[in-house]
């Protein structure tokens, strides 16, 4: 029904609160709440998707491409402000691609809880709502290629060749992953003409 069961607001978001559908619990003042784009931070995780998704740019360009400029892009805010950094860190804005919410649509059983675990559950054992429960920020096939690239980045730091590691990919680089930039040390990433390729 899109109602919010607890917790904070996801990044991105707030809330809105709505008056409670029950009437008893509403005459005793209780509300419901949703989730609502938040005009400041729901550009923020759009900058971050179409940074990512242009695949030049990784994890810690981003993170100093936000930190650049906290006032346009405020860092989230944990739990406990007492742990806040007061800046994105490369965690923070892996938190932010990984998350399935910005599609729009609740998932059910991320995580094993059961027994004292906190393990993540595989992809395919999560349940999706069948309809969106709050605005989308980004569409499904936009968190599901950032999910492709994420595990593409993981094979190819254990030498699988590009072809192999991603399905799409048309040529093999042979410095893939072992250049670096020699002013920010950055790993560089390779492009391909007709008749030549260059890093």
């Amino acid at each position: 029904q899109g109602w919010h069961t607890g917790g904070v607001a996801l990044y991105g978001y707030r809330f809105a609160v709505h008056d409670h559908p029950n009437p008893h619990k509403a005459s005793r003042g209780q509300a419901k709440r949703t989730l609502e784009l938040d005009p400041v931070r729901a550009p923020v995780v759009r900058a971050i998707y179409e940074m990512y998704l242009s695949g030049g740019i990784g994890l810690t360009q981003i993170r100093d491409h936000l930190n650049a400029e906290p006032d346009r892009y405020p860092p989230p805010i944990p739990v406990d402000p007492a742990r806040s950094l007061g800046a994105w860190s490369r965690s923070s804005v892996w938190e932010v691609l990984r998350n399935p919410k910005y599609t729009g649509h609740q998932v059910w059983n991320r995580r094993a809880r059961k027994k004292g675990h906190n393990r993540e559950n595989p992809p395919e054992a999560w349940i999706w709502s069948e309809q969106p429960a709050h605005p989308a920020l980004v569409s499904r096939e936009e968190y599901e290629a950032v999910q492709a690239r994420a595990v593409a980045n993981q094979r190819s730091r254990q030498g699988v060749p590009a072809t192999e590691a991603r399905p799409a990919a048309k040529t093999d680089y042979l410095y893939r992953g072992l250049l670096r930039c020699g002013i920010c040390g950055l790993r560089m990433w390779g492009n391909h003409r007709r008749r030549s390729t260059y890093y």
